[in-house]
């Protein structure tokens, strides 16, 4: 009776030991297959997906033209793609207008945006915003006038004081900061068919002062 009670005790534990491996080994495979659907969903990803992926860190950085690059090498683009270009190309078309100063067209071209991406958008309504500014805070039209006569009455002046009156001259304004005009000074050859620098020139109407900044 009791070989026959020692022999049950030894077929539960082994019975129990089979269960438990039989456990460790279904968890093991579980998550090894967890694993691998992961790592196979990350390997999925289509080329549009991919791309916006990559664009998206590339705006971050602000690294626009990088990111507009990388969305055009997909062949076949989805929506997404489509219009994260489409804004990416507006973006960038309105930082070109408004460092040339061409404040309308860089408005006109940060009205509205098509992709969801929220750092795009950050930056398109804040060039909006100072586009907007620079043209409302721009000159009249009689500021406008009032500044080319001034210019032009120190065209005459300098042009006096340095000998470059006659025909033969050309006096280019290249610019105007605080009071002092830069002008570039050629001189044209009897028949006017070849111009030639003179120099660069800083003046002050008010001093009356000359600085010759020619390179």
């Amino acid at each position: 009776m009791k070989k026959n009670s020692r022999r049950l005790a030894s077929g539960l534990a082994v019975l129990l030991m089979g269960t438990m491996l039989v456990g460790c080994g279904h968890q093991a495979t579980t998550t090894s297959s967890s694993s691998s659907s992961s790592s196979s969903a990350n390997q999925e990803l289509s080329p549009s997906a991919k791309a916006i992926k990559d664009a998206k860190r590339f705006i971050k950085e602000g690294r626009y033209q990088t990111a507009l690059d990388r969305l055009n090498d997909v062949h076949s683009p989805s929506q997404k793609v489509k219009d994260l270009k489409a804004d990416l190309r507006h973006y960038l078309r309105a930082q070109d207008a408004y460092s040339n100063q061409q404040y309308s067209q860089a408005a006109e071209s940060t009205k509205t945006t098509q992709s969801n991406n929220d750092t795009l958008q950050s930056a398109t309504k804040a060039l909006h915003a100072r586009a907007v500014q620079q043209q409302t805070g721009g000159p009249t039209q009689s500021q406008a006038a009032a500044n080319r006569s001034a210019n032009d009455r120190a065209v005459i002046a300098f042009a006096n004081q340095m000998g470059f009156n006659d025909s033969h001259y050309q006096i280019i304004t290249q610019s105007h900061t605080n009071g002092v005009y830069r002008y570039e000074v050629r001189q044209d050859n009897d028949d006017h068919t070849v111009s030639n620098l003179v120099g660069i020139f800083d003046y002050n109407p008010q001093t009356q002062n000359v600085s010759n900044v020619t390179d």
